[in-house]
């Protein structure tokens, strides 16, 4: 297997900062904002808490609006417009983050989102076949994804626990938590949105369901 050159791996990361900016902004927050947050008892501000929730949500938010800007060609203001207003809708109407309703409203939220991400780029008029296609390709982003966020982490934890064995180098858990944001946090999302289909197009080939599927 031919391995990526280093040139193909950064037109790629550009590609995809130029497709998701939003996103990848609202992950690069996400992150930034937790590593604050772990770890520092003194940190126990609310606010802070509401604004991760809130960056949370806009993820796959974001994500989806990109993905229909870019098939109903729509100005990126707009979905950058759109995005805020929702998400500032959701920050201002959040109410006591200790309340089991909140935690449930939030669930729902991101799953309903998730689920948006699935039929975003599609059209009334996409077929069975496209659809799957497009979920089928999202799935193996998702799964390659995670799977070098794993493999990544894995990697330098144990890289750092020879260290620390071998060298006697005192590494702080803390340490491996926010190595574990860092890289599922951010680094997941990139790949994740590296390997979303762009210029998605009519499928008339007939798929072949695997039989699990078959059921719905």
């Amino acid at each position: 297997m031919k391995l990526p050159s280093i040139k193909g791996l950064f037109q790629k990361v550009i590609r995809t900062i130029q497709r998701f900016p939003l996103s990848i902004i609202d992950a690069f927050l996400s992150t930034l904002l937790s590593l604050i947050i772990v770890g520092n008892t003194l940190i126990k501000d609310e606010v802070l808490i509401k604004t991760l929730m809130t960056l949370g949500l806009g993820l796959p938010l974001f994500i989806s609006l990109e993905l229909m800007a870019e098939r109903r060609q729509w100005p990126r203001v707009k979905a950058l417009t759109i995005g805020f207003i929702a998400l500032a809708v959701y920050f201002f109407t959040l109410n006591d983050i200790s309340e089991f309703s909140s935690a449930i409203r939030f669930t729902n939220l991101i799953f309903f989102l998730t689920i948006l991400i699935t039929i975003a780029p599609l059209s009334r008029k996409s077929s069975t076949n496209t659809s799957w296609e497009y979920n089928r390709a999202l799935l193996q982003a998702f799964s390659t994804a995670l799977t070098v966020a794993i493999i990544l982490f894995a990697g330098i934890a144990v890289a750092f626990v020879g260290i620390d064995y071998l060298l006697d180098i005192q590494v702080p858990p803390i340490f491996y938590l926010r190595l574990l944001i860092t890289i599922f946090g951010f680094i997941c999302i990139l790949i994740f949105l590296a390997g979303i289909p762009e210029n998605l197009r009519e499928s008339t080939n007939t798929i072949i369901y695997p039989k699990q599927l078959e059921v719905f």
